[in-house]
C-alpha cells in the first residue's frame, strides 16, 4: 500500500536551518526546536534565535521505540533543562472508503488514516545531577477490514490508539525502558516501550 511519511523532528529542521554564522536575534522558524551552533546551543522562540538553557549542562538523548525486541524507530535529540522536546512520526495510509459502479465503470473514493506515533518530552535537572523527564507518548495502529467482493470491494479501517504520560527519572548515562499498550493485543501480541538513555555534557 502506497503511503505519504511525515517525518517532523524539531531539533533536526532548526538544525538545517542555522550555520556557524547564526547568533542570537537571528530569524528562525520554528519555535521550540533547538540546535547547537559552536559552544552555544540556541532555541527558536519567537521566531528569534535565543542561547536557550537554564544552566550549564545540554542533554543528549536517545530514545528507541519498540515492538517486542523489534527496533522500530530510533532517534538522537539534543536539549537543555525546561526545554520541551516534540517529536513525531506519521504516515497518512490511503484506502477505498467507496466504490460505485455506473456507465459499466467502477469509480472509487479514497479516504486516508493516520498511523504513526509522537514524543513530548520535557526535561528538568535534579539537584543531585539526576533527570527528571515529564513524558507524554502516543502511538496508533492501523488495521483494514475488506467489506465487498470483487471491484466494489471497500475498505474499512480501525485505529487502535495506546498512550502513555509519566514521570521518568534518569542518571546520567543510564538506560530506562518505560513500557505502554495492552499485552497480549495487536498483530503479534507484543508490547511497546520507550527506551531512553540521557548524557549531560558541559556546554
Amino acid at each position: 500500500m502506497l503511503k505519504k511519511s511525515i517525518f517532523c523532528v524539531l531539533v533536526a529542521a532548526l538544525a538545517a536551518s542555522v550555520n556557524a554564522e547564526s547568533k542570537p536575534g537571528d530569524v528562525c522558524s520554528i519555535d521550540g526546536a533547538i540546535a547547537q551552533v559552536g559552544g552555544q546551543v540556541m532555541s527558536c522562540s519567537g521566531g528569534k534565535l535565543a542561547v536557550a538553557g537554564h544552566g550549564d549542562k545540554q542533554i543528549k538523548l536517545e530514545l528507541h521505540l519498540m515492538k517486542g525486541d523489534k527496533d522500530i524507530v530510533s532517534m538522537s535529540v539534543l536539549t537543555v533543562d525546561g526545554q520541551p522536546v516534540p517529536i513525531g512520526r506519521w504516515a497518512e495510509l490511503p484506502y477505498v472508503a467507496k466504490a460505485e459502479e455506473a456507465n459499466g465503470k467502477v469509480e472509487r473514493t479514497y479516504g486516508t488514516v493516520k498511523d504513526g506515533f509522537s514524543v513530548s518530552l520535557i526535561p528538568t535537572l535534579m539537584s543531585d545531577g539526576g533527570l527528571l523527564f515529564d513524558l507524554v507518548a502516543e502511538k496508533s495502529e492501523v488495521s483494514f477490514q475488506d467489506l465487498g467482493h470483487g471491484d466494489l470491494k471497500v475498505q474499512l479501517p480501525a485505529v487502535r490508539t495506546m498512550s502513555l504520560s509519566q514521570k521518568v527519572v534518569l542518571k546520567n548515562g543510564q538506560l530506562a525502558v518505560v513500557p505502554f499498550g495492552p499485552v497480549g493485543e495487536g498483530a503479534a501480541g507484543l508490547q511497546y516501550s520507550l527506551q531512553m538513555l540521557a548524557r549531560l555534557d558541559g556546554i
